[in-house]
Formats: structure tokens, C-alpha cells, sequence
């Protein structure tokens, strides 16, 4: 079986690799359907929210028991606000 793409691997790879992007504990690979209105659909396929899937983690998480949501690092101790 003849190999497959550069021998070697790519030297640069580094530079075009994955980047975790947000601070959850546990990376984002589950899926869920989200059934929604149409017009709120064609919002989201139009751009108008960008990260949206971000935003529907965060908004799930804000809605479960706090052991929970800790346990998922939620919300990241690097995100918090201090008031001081």
C-alpha cells in the first residue's frame, strides 16, 4: 500500500494545527440538535452571531447545578470578573 502525504509529515504544522480555542475542562466533541424558529436559523446561517455554538454552551451550562458546571470549569476562573 503505497503511503500517503509528505514523508516527513509537515515541518510547519505547528503553525497550522489545531488552537483550543475556549476554556472548557473537556473538549467539545458531543453533539446535540437544537430545534429553533426559522427566521432565528436564517440569523445564524446570515453571520449575525458570531460563535454561536460558544454561546448555546455557555447558555446550557449557566442553566445547570453549580457542582456540575464547576466540574466542567464553567465559568472559566480566566473569564471571571473580580469587583474589587
Amino acid at each position: 500500500m503505497p503511503r500517503r502525504g509528505r514523508p516527513g509529515g509537515n515541518p510547519e504544522i505547528v503553525a497550522y494545527g489545531y488552537r483550543k480555542q475556549h476554556s472548557w475542562s473537556e473538549s467539545c466533541t458531543a453533539t446535540k440538535s437544537l430545534k429553533m424558529p426559522p427566521q432565528m436559523a436564517q440569523a445564524l446561517k446570515a453571520g449575525l452571531l458570531p460563535e454561536w455554538q460558544e454561546v448555546c454552551r455557555q447558555a446550557i451550562a449557566s442553566h445547570l447545578p453549580a457542582e456540575t458546571a464547576k466540574a466542567m470549569n464553567w465559568p472559566p476562573e480566566a473569564e471571571e470578573e473580580t469587583n474589587e
